[in-house]
């Protein structure tokens, strides 16, 4: 689809607008005030508020919401934290927020009008065991237990647990 959506320029605005003194802010589908549409599966929601508590209890984040696309960083921020990055696909939103908390940078969350794309399929049981592992990992790389990630990168391809066994 070509033409601009109002809708997500509206949402744009919002996070600009609101960012206020804080060093970033993020788009949420899960505090007062938001609307997703279409509705969403039972599946799939069950799956992001797992995902969510999960992240909660592992990483003690405030956030309803890690998972949503809408974000919004200052400049100064991001390039402070940048190199320490190291986590992608599931975890990469998890990883910059937490390298926020980490630097004690305020990360403001705002309800959203959320439009999932006509079309876009999450595969759910492959990303759930996706989901829970990048968790897991980034858990480990922030703990006196990161010997098992590197422990785990240095294995031989094979040995590794791939998206396609799960």
């Amino acid at each position: 689809d070509d033409k601009p959506h109002k809708v997500y320029q509206k949402d744009i605005f919002d996070l600009v607008n609101n960012i206020e003194d804080n060093e970033g802010i993020i788009a949420s589908r899960w505090i007062k005030g938001a609307r997703v549409y279409p509705k969403q599966s039972f599946l799939r929601r069950f799956a992001g508020r797992s995902f969510n508590m999960l992240m909660k209890s592992l990483f003690f984040m405030p956030y309803n919401d890690t998972q949503t696309g809408a974000k919004l960083f200052k400049k100064e921020a991001i390039k402070s934290i940048i190199n320490n990055l190291g986590i992608t696909k599931w975890a990469f939103d998890l990883d910059l927020l937490y390298q926020f908390k980490k630097n004690k940078f305020k990360v403001k969350e705002i309800s959203t009008e959320w439009h999932d794309k006509p079309g876009s399929q999450l595969k759910i049981f492959r990303a759930i065991p996706e989901m829970f592992l990048a968790l897991i990992r980034l858990r480990l790389i922030y703990s006196r237990f990161k010997f098992i990630v590197d422990y785990y990168d240095k294995l031989p391809e094979r040995l590794k647990i791939h998206h396609k066994l799960l």
